[in-house]
């Protein structure tokens, strides 16, 4: 029995080891609130992938911050930050 909870233990390790929390975030500025949130959306993706050296992102990253609030006379800014777990 001990054998196998030390077996488990070093599993939980190494994999604990193995990948690290990442994330990325984008912003951006628009007219159009859809334009703003997909370009937001793009630039966010595209950071937390080059957060990642592997690229590898386990599970599927989750959006944790998806916000668009006026800032200005007919603009619109928004905010996504996408996070996940980095497989090294």
């Amino acid at each position: 029995m001990k054998k196998i909870l030390t077996v488990l233990i070093l599993a939980v390790a190494a994999l604990a080891a193995s990948s690290r929390y990442v994330h990325g975030r984008g912003s951006a500025t628009d007219m159009d609130q859809s334009r703003a949130h997909s370009e937001a959306m793009d630039q966010a993706k595209e950071n937390i992938q080059n957060a990642c050296p592997s690229g590898r992102l386990i599970p599927a990253p989750q959006v944790t911050q998806n916000e668009c609030h006026p800032s200005g006379p007919g603009m619109v800014t928004c905010i996504v930050e996408i996070s996940g777990s980095c497989e090294d």
